[in-house]
């Protein structure tokens, strides 16, 4: 397939790779646009403190090594007709991973943003708005942990 059909199934949520690839089990995949709580002193010193820090989609690769880095094609691999969508590489159980990190990340960003920037949100309870941060905080965390369980595959 082109590099125009594999780009749909990135944001199908599907994974691709090229044949024409040397190194084994590397793949790509798009990262959907959400936040992070900051880390770096940069960060830190622009977003704030336990600020989160919004980020917008972009694709990664996993590489041979079993790292993953962010990732921008090259011209070779956007006119190469060689891409195929990964289907069995990755058992079951590691796709719902990847799955349901994905679609917790997304929800995250949509709690985050009503919390943010919906006015609805402040005319509930505080006990209410507490509870949705809370959720919001446990929600972060278990993205964290299927990070960590992706970067193990």
């Amino acid at each position: 397939m082109n590099f125009g059909d594999a780009l749909k199934e990135l944001k199908a949520g599907k994974r691709v790779q090229r044949a024409g690839w040397n190194g084994k089990g590397m793949f790509a995949y798009l990262v959907p646009a959400a936040k992070y709580p900051v880390q770096t002193g940069a960060a830190k010193t622009h977003f704030g403190e336990g600020a989160m820090v919004p980020y917008n989609p972009y694709l990664a690769i996993k590489n041979v090594d079993e790292t993953v880095s962010t990732w921008v094609p090259s011209i070779n691999d956007c006119l190469a007709d060689d891409w195929q969508v990964i289907g069995c590489t990755v058992p079951p159980h590691q796709q719902r991973v990847l799955d349901e990190k994905q679609e917790n990340d997304v929800r995250i960003t949509k709690l985050d943003e009503f919390i943010d920037r919906n006015a609805l949100f402040r005319q509930l309870s505080l006990d209410e708005q507490a509870r949705m941060r809370r959720q919001l905080d446990v929600m972060r965390e278990l993205s964290v942990i299927l990070g960590e369980r992706i970067s193990a595959f």
